[in-house]
């Protein structure tokens, strides 16, 4: 008897791996498609976040610059209003009303009301007096310029090298209420936005003069733009501002930096932020998104393998211990049921299968034992059919025997005489016995 070769089984690869193994490659394409495209657009983004930072803190400084000089005007603006008509009977009340108005603007450092032709009425200093000791103050530049108009004048040096800025008002009925203002309230201004390490913001007037810088060495080295190619493109636009613009800045350093002009003034509020800042900030917001889809893509695959083993893996192995227990010959195997989707379609599929396997079975034993009793009857059948033939032989050959002998006698012409058509006959019975 000849024995079948069975093929070779082909190495099983459980779908279980094959899904793993497809996830992972589409995560590690999703990461390096990231990198390569991810990276461009996140530096855009970058770019364009640190722009609407910048462009807020310039836009935030401008206007407490600006409402820093407006409040200082509209001081001045109470202390002229003053009524100095009875200047020698009210003097003490007039001098501590002034007192009250210079108290309340801590930037003041004096404030001198004038008659009209420049005479010193009122005046008030926290310390030493400049203002109303100056000559001729009719002739200077913060009398005459009140004439017309608000007045705000260039920053001036004290000898100990602190800036200051001489503002100034009409009063209703002639003369000026001027005021030394500390450009303290510019650098508190501009310590309010501060961005910290990396990152620069200053004033600077239409002369190019730096009148405030977040470093104030800068201030005290009466640092001046002019000649600066960066400096005159930011006079040049207009409003004197700039939305986000690279360049190497007046220190050396490369910076992202913006431009706002100070309404009523001709000052520029510039604040900018290193390269290498900038590049850092991009890192740590690549690393972190790269951490988040790390972080997601590990919470998903972590899901989808649940998810997965849930909805395919653990019916597929249910269905699969069902079919070996089949092929073991157990035909009472039911796999049930836990969804009724395609794999429980499949599954209700196989169990009916199992039960008509199991019917078919059943019906091919009863047929298999029919078959052995048909063959055992035509067995039986044959044998006695067998010893009747050779009883039947057994019995016939003895009347055969006496006719062929007689035949034979009477063919030998033994006593008998036989005429031809009588010999014919018995040589027919002889033949036939």
């Amino acid at each position: 008897m000849t024995t079948a070769i069975q093929p070779a089984r082909p190495r099983v690869r459980s779908i279980r791996q094959s899904v793993i193994l497809l996830q992972l490659s589409l995560q590690i394409l999703f990461l390096v498609l990231f990198a390569i495209f991810g990276n461009r657009i996140l530096a855009g983004n970058v770019r364009d976040l640190w722009d609407a930072r910048l462009q807020t803190v310039a836009s935030h400084t401008s206007n407490d610059v600006e409402s820093q000089i407006t409040f200082a005007l509209s001081t001045l603006r109470i202390a002229g209003n003053l009524d100095l008509n009875q200047l020698d009977e009210n003097r003490e009340n007039l001098q501590g009303v002034l007192d009250t108005i210079i108290d309340s603007h801590a930037g003041f450092l004096e404030i001198v009301v004038t008659a009209p032709d420049g005479e010193v009425q009122l005046s008030n200093a926290v310390a030493a007096s400049i203002l109303s000791t100056l000559p001729s103050i009719d002739q200077q530049p913060w009398f005459i310029g009140a004439a017309s108009g608000d007045y705000i004048g260039d920053v001036i040096n004290f000898a100990n090298g602190t800036p200051y800025l001489i503002v100034s008002t009409a009063r209703p009925n002639g003369g000026v209420a001027a005021g030394l203002l500390s450009m303290r309230v510019l650098i508190d201004a501009l310590e309010e936005t501060k961005l910290g390490e990396g990152a620069d913001s200053y004033v600077v007037d239409g002369a190019g003069n730096v009148l405030a810088h977040i470093e104030p060495e800068w201030v005290e080295a009466q640092t001046n733009l002019t000649g600066w190619a960066e400096w005159e493109q930011i006079l040049a636009a207009p409003g004197r501002s700039r939305g986000a613009v690279n360049y190497t800045n007046f220190e050396g350093e490369a910076v992202l930096s913006v431009s706002q002009g100070v309404p009523a003034t001709d000052w520029t509020v510039i604040v900018e932020v290193a390269n290498a800042r900038a590049e850092e900030t991009r890192t740590q917001l690549q690393a972190f998104v790269l951490l988040a889809l790390l972080g997601f893509s590990l919470i998903a695959g972590f899901l989808n393998e649940r998810a997965f083993s849930t909805l395919l893996f653990k019916p597929l192995k249910r269905l699969q211990a069902g079919a070996e227990r089949v092929s073991k010959g157990d035909l009472t195997t039911e796999v049930p049921i836990q969804r009724y989707n395609e794999l429980g379609l499949v599954t209700e599929a196989f169990n009916a299968m199992v039960v008509r396997i199991s019917e078919q079975t059943e019906e091919l034993k009863l047929a298999h034992n029919e078959a052995i009793r048909a063959t055992r009857l035509a067995q039986e059948n044959n044998r006695l059919k067998s010893e009747f033939l050779s009883t039947m032989s057994h019995e016939l050959r003895t009347p055969l025997n006496a006719i062929e002998g007689f035949t034979s006698i009477m063919l030998g012409n033994m006593g008998v005489d036989l005429g031809p058509q009588a010999r014919k006959m018995v040589e027919r019975i002889s033949a036939n016995s």
